[in-house]
């Protein structure tokens, strides 16, 4: 059975920017099932990551690709179309076998251009906005689950039971590929490392370190010594992606450096909201909110989604301890009861007024 393969292009806002995307549509011919997915590049990585990561749903091998005239695939028209190194690693390690589409049958690559531009139209016409391309691939990956189940024409009108048929027939999944590269680069001065041009942070207790990068098509995994210490989607702002939590222990040492770092300028307009908004004047207490957000294994998505509950409801977000007993309740509590460093009564009083403010908090949000 075939499975035919092809890139597509579009446009969607990633994190509030308008970003040129390609689009990887695979399409088994007999049940018309499909499966897509996003890369910032069209490029050898993505050609291999896109194989790997529909083989893994499939968990089958289609028997033969069908290829387009893409240059990830076909290495040279000399003599014939020959595969790339690419195509043949793919097919060494899953064991299918390729087929070139003719260029001069329209109905042959007709039909794997309509199946881009019908994927393209059905997940993207009416929702074009993701924070991370991440999010962006959730989304599609739902879309296509939904065109599977789905009949919307005649061509597709026994889709699920010729799809059961197309996944039976598969060859078994025995194997991966490789979908990234590996290199070993030195952390600057910046406590970054540059990847084709754009530098990307790491924690700031390695500068100077080196450290294991792979770089796949759509992000980077950075590790030291073989723990890994950050991780980034490619959406670099003007050659920069900056993460603010690997900053933390230079920021400890100089709160006020904060406010005219490079970290915060390229962080998420909603973190640079919440800092000039309420902590601007107090750039140590952000900083140690910040460390015991990461202490928690929590994430600035987090520390905006409590600003923004306390936004909607009417609270204060710079009101002394209200981020911080939105984020850590019984933490906060126990602190202040603490500090009174009194005798029972007065701490039994202290908590009981710390677990007020929390309740009063909660009852806005009901």
């Amino acid at each position: 059975m075939d499975c035919e393969f092809d890139w597509g292009e579009l446009h969607l806002y990633i994190g509030g920017q308008r970003t040129k995307l390609y689009i990887a549509v695979f399409t088994l011919a007999y049940s018309n099932y499909r499966m897509a997915f996003l890369f910032f590049r069209q490029d050898t990585l993505a050609f291999l990551e896109s194989h790997q990561k529909c083989f893994d749903i499939f968990s089958a091998v289609p028997h033969r690709m069908v290829y387009d005239n893409m240059r990830v695939a076909v290495g040279s028209f000399v003599g014939g179309k020959q595969p790339t190194e690419a195509l043949l690693r793919l097919e060494r390690a899953y064991g299918f076998k390729h087929r070139f589409c003719n260029v001069r049958s329209g109905n042959e690559k007709g039909h794997v251009e309509r199946s881009v531009e019908y994927v393209r139209r059905k997940a993207f016409n009416f929702k074009n906005s993701f924070m991370t391309l991440e999010e962006a691939n959730r989304y599609l990956y739902d879309v296509c689950m939904d065109l599977n189940m789905t009949s919307s024409s005649p061509s597709t009108a026994d889709i699920i039971y010729k799809s059961e048929e197309d996944m039976r027939a598969m060859l078994p999944l025995k194997d991966r590929v490789c979908c990234f590269e590996s290199r070993q680069l030195s952390v600057d001065k910046y406590g970054t490392v540059m990847v084709s041009g754009d530098k990307y942070s790491v924690p700031d207790n390695l500068v100077g370190e080196k450290v294991d990068v792979h770089n796949f098509s759509g992000r980077i995994e950075v590790y030291h010594q073989r723990k890994k210490v950050a991780e980034h989607e490619k959406t670099p702002v003007n050659g920069w992606k900056l993460d603010l939590m690997h900053y933390l222990k230079t920021f400890e040492t100089k709160p006020g450096s904060i406010a005219g770092s490079a970290a915060l300028r390229y962080a998420e307009p909603e973190i640079r909201e919440v800092f000039d908004d309420h902590f601007s004047d107090h750039p140590a207490e952000f900083i140690s909110i910040l460390k015991d957000i990461k202490n928690a294994g929590m994430t600035l998505e987090d520390l905006i989604c409590a600003h923004d509950i306390l936004e909607a409801n009417g609270v204060n977000p710079g009101m002394k301890n209200a981020i911080r007993t939105m984020l850590f309740p019984t933490v906060t509590i126990k602190a202040d009861a603490e500090k009174e460093s009194a005798g029972s009564a007065e701490i039994e009083r202290y908590a009981m007024d710390g677990l007020h403010r929390l309740t009063e908090i909660m009852n806005f949000t009901n």
